[in-house]
């Protein structure tokens, strides 16, 4: 029975000691935590930011070949 009781006691101290040297390198828990989320949405805003140009590219494009295509490359 101590036996068992001294291996969970060794257990809980090298998790602690982990944990804590884990916080002294990297920070605290939830300042780690939120850099994925905050990565994450700026990628997000540049695939929309570059969906949207594409698309209004396209359109003004597409309205210029239609008024007038030879007029779109300065030809007469």
């Amino acid at each position: 029975m101590s036996r068992h009781t001294d291996q969970a006691l060794l257990d809980a101290v090298r998790l602690h000691r982990q944990r804590l040297r884990s916080a002294f390198l990297h920070g605290a828990l939830g300042a780690r935590r939120q850099v994925v989320p905050v990565v994450h949405r700026v990628l997000v805003s540049l695939v929309v930011g570059a969906v949207a140009l594409a698309i209004t590219i396209g359109v003004s494009y597409a309205r210029n070949l239609t008024a007038g295509g030879a007029s779109l490359f300065g030809g007469a």
